[in-house]
């Protein structure tokens, strides 16, 4: 449990150091044929110029979060959370999820010792 919460806080404090260096504009156009992305700024005093089109015809809405994050990624740039909601969402509840199967299955077994204690 110790270890999921630091590898949390590391990713989050990843994302505002890389954002902290880095005066970018972004546009994401999402037409649901075609997904083009540009990004536009200086990242540690270097020029970044990314313009790219994706065709997303037929992809979900998540699918089309982690095209984003990977052509975002490619740039060492951290992506705009705003445009990422469905991947947040989901890892959150994923999250939630592993987080209550860990306290029950402790649970269940901190009882079961409880009661071979108690019945021996």
């Amino acid at each position: 449990m110790k270890h999921l919460i630091i590898i949390v806080l590391i990713s989050v404090s990843t994302f505002a150091a890389a954002q902290s260096s880095s005066r970018l504009k972004t546009r994401i156009v999402d037409d649901n044929q075609t997904l083009s992305i540009q990004i536009d700024g200086n990242r540690n005093g270097q020029p970044l110029h990314y313009n790219q089109t994706f065709d997303v015809a037929g992809m979900t809405t998540l699918q089309k979060d982690v095209l984003k994050f990977r052509a975002f990624a490619s740039q060492n740039v951290a992506p705009p959370l705003h445009d990422m909601a469905v991947s947040i969402a989901t890892l959150v509840g994923v999250l939630s999820l592993v987080i209550t199967v860990a306290i029950v299955g402790y649970q269940t077994r901190y009882r079961k010792r409880k009661l071979m204690a108690n019945s021996e």
